[in-house]
């Protein structure tokens, strides 16, 4: 075999080792990325929850607020129906009184309600948290595992890349006559060390050699 030529296919072997790491290390991201949204989809459930306590919360402050309002107006109405002395105004006070008074045990109600709402809100935040955290105990080892795996490929392919780089220090091409059988429709050839391409084209596959018309 010319040497020049078992040159060459040593640094194709050493460049297809690289590749080969490559594919390896992107063979892990499928089993990476389930994982990572595995992980994302528990925690937006833990988010979801917490945020049902805040709008709890403020649903129930909200129905406070009311409540002290209406009470408020009622005590004022109170006070006011002990100073009127006409009949028909006393009566139009009574009347809004009885009103508020339906209306305010309704808020007093819901409110009632609404605390029921922020217990339960916090009950469901805490289930998705413990959910999370049980998740996160049950994906360790397989985290582990993979990033012991990604680790051993990630040094496996700086071994390659140096092996490469060292073949391609040393191949030393010479003067041979090279043409690429993908471009031999230019009928293209080079003396040089590096032989030319078209665009894009993979440098370590498809090359034949011819003499060195000036050996």
């Amino acid at each position: 075999m010319h040497p020049d030529l078992e040159a060459l296919l040593t640094l194709q072997e050493k460049d297809q080792a690289v590749t080969a790491v490559d594919d390896a290390l992107r063979g892990l991201e499928p089993e990476s990325g389930a994982l990572a949204e595995e992980l994302a989809a528990a925690e937006r459930v833990l988010e979801a929850a917490q945020r049902g306590i805040g709008d709890a919360v403020r649903r129930r402050d909200e129905l406070e607020g009311k409540i002290t309002t209406y009470r408020s107006m009622q005590e004022q109405r109170r006070q006011k129906l002990e100073w009127v002395r006409g009949a028909k105004e006393a009566s139009t006070l009574m009347a809004e009184l009885d009103l508020a008074r339906s209306v305010l045990a309704k808020e007093e109600a819901e409110f009632m309600r609404s605390g029921d709402a922020v217990t339960e809100a916090e009950i469901k935040a805490a289930e998705a948290e413990a959910a999370l955290e049980k998740l996160r105990e049950a994906q360790a080892p397989r985290r582990e595992a993979l990033a012991g795996r990604r680790d051993g490929l990630a040094t496996e392919r700086e071994q390659a890349v140096a092996a490469r780089e060292a073949a391609a220090r040393g191949r030393g091409m010479g003067h041979a006559m090279i043409t690429c059988t993908t471009c031999h429709d230019q009928l293209r050839q080079t003396t040089f060390y590096e032989p030319a391409h078209d665009s894009g084209h993979d440098p370590l596959t498809g090359w034949v050699m011819a003499a060195d018309p000036r050996s």
